[in-house]
């Protein structure tokens, strides 16, 4: 099959700028879900429940994705014995937005070792679908850097090489 050659500049520089692109933002999606998923699995191996406390519910109206909802829970790892009490914004979803009041109890998962590491206790893990995503736009980059060096070399007349893997060339059938 005969690929006709790009003319433009645009039209040659495009499928790199694609494949950047897309490796970059896949990388990105991977690393963030690899930390995510460091911490989730901390805390599923040395977290511990303690009992935190609403402070605030709040709503951002988003564009696209219509109505973003937190809430504001203080919590203290030691169970308040020692006073260092701890603030974090959590992101919930709507249900359990309008089922929690201010100033109600909710239970918090947090790493005692670091206390700033926590989520809310039974609430899902994301780390899946960063590293999912990720992996798959670090996936569609690496094809389209493949395609787009092959189309360089064919277009530049120059011989474009076959894949080969290591077993062809020990038993010298390439």
């Amino acid at each position: 099959m005969s690929v006709p050659p790009l003319k433009s500049w645009w039209a040659r520089r495009s499928l790199g700028a694609i494949t950047l692109f897309l490796l970059l933002i896949g990388s990105v999606l991977l690393i963030a879900g690899w930390v995510k998923f460091d911490e989730e699995s901390a805390l599923r191996r040395a977290g511990v429940d303690v009992e935190g406390n609403v402070i605030e519910k709040s709503q951002e109206r988003r564009r696209r994705s219509g109505k973003k909802n937190y809430l504001t829970v203080q919590y203290s790892p030691s169970g308040g014995r020692t006073g260092d009490t701890f603030t974090r914004r959590f992101s919930v979803s709507k249900s359990v937005y309008e089922a929690t009041s201010t100033g109600a109890a909710i239970r918090v998962r947090c790493l005692p070792s670091d206390p700033k590491i926590a989520k809310l206790a039974g609430k899902s893990d994301e780390s899946p679908i960063l590293l999912g995503m990720g992996g798959v736009l670090f996936v569609l980059g690496a094809g389209c850097g493949y395609a787009w060096n092959r189309r360089r070399h064919r277009e530049q007349g120059e011989p474009v090489a076959p894949v080969t893997s290591d077993a062809d060339r020990t038993q010298g059938t390439y």
